[in-house]
């Protein structure tokens, strides 16, 4: 059997499997590589949840340089930074980072967002959609130079 995947338009990907087609959106790609990829390391190859991967990615952001963070809170959808921001809503470094790094109306908006969003926690597929896309994002801005870190003795 011929496997092809064609990207077939900005968000629509096209899954050929010999004479049968399926369009799945870039979600759906995501999460059928991860179950692929779960299935075909059962032994615990993929260890890092959602969670794991966001609290790694607050550690990261926390030692990003502030015109960096702008960047990234610029680009960054606002639901994935309200996502971050619930989960780390204890960690002190992460909200002094972010929240220095915005406007105050930008401020008050998140503030506002919180006290109203995900009373009931955040659910693991959008932690791990957010997470996903922040990184990616702070990947492209790290090509760019636009996103650079302290040294790690210089926490």
């Amino acid at each position: 059997m011929r496997i092809v995947v064609q990207q077939s338009s900005p968000d629509v990907y096209v899954l050929h499997f010999g004479e049968t087609e399926i369009a799945l959106n870039r979600n759906e790609v995501k999460l059928l590589l991860l179950e692929l990829t779960k299935t075909l390391l059962p032994d615990g190859a993929i260890t890092a949840g959602p969670r794991e991967r966001a609290r790694a990615f607050i550690q990261r952001i926390v030692k990003a340089d502030d015109v960096g963070v702008q960047r990234l809170l610029g680009s960054a959808a606002h639901e994935d930074l309200l996502i971050l921001l619930k989960l780390g809503e204890d960690d002190e470094a992460l909200t002094k980072k972010l929240y220095g790094n915005m406007s105050q109306r930008s401020r008050k908006i998140f503030v506002e967002d919180l006290t109203f969003r995900f009373s009931e926690g955040v659910p693991e597929g959008q932690i791990a959609t957010a997470i996903s896309s922040l990184t990616r994002i702070a990947k492209r801005l790290e090509e760019e130079g636009g996103l650079t870190y302290r040294p790690a003795d210089d926490a």
